[in-house]
């Protein structure tokens, strides 16, 4: 399962791990905000982190997407342990 801070890494700076913040957008509190979001057990508590990412992401605009892209992937039935991310990433683990 994937987490909803997967599209979010794309508001992140360097400092997060696993960003893809390729818009150069750069706010702290963003960054500590998803830190929080993907260290958090508690489910109720990590939703409202989402909802307040949520609504400076929507108050701020840094990100429009103006067109998507479809991903389509084959892999033969004896490879295991590959999978696309949300985002359209390819990993093989």
């Amino acid at each position: 399962m994937h987490s909803p801070s997967q599209g979010l890494l794309l508001l992140a700076t360097g400092e997060v791990v696993g960003n893809g913040n390729f818009s150069f957008y750069k706010n702290p509190e963003v960054d500590k905000l998803i830190e929080l979001a993907r260290t958090e057990a508690n489910e109720e508590k990590r939703m409202e982190i989402y909802a307040q990412l949520q609504e400076i992401e929507l108050e701020e605009s840094p990100l429009i997407p103006i067109r998507t892209i479809d991903h389509l992937a084959v892999v033969a039935k004896d490879i295991d342990n590959v999978w696309m991310n949300p985002v359209g990433f390819f990993f093989f683990e």
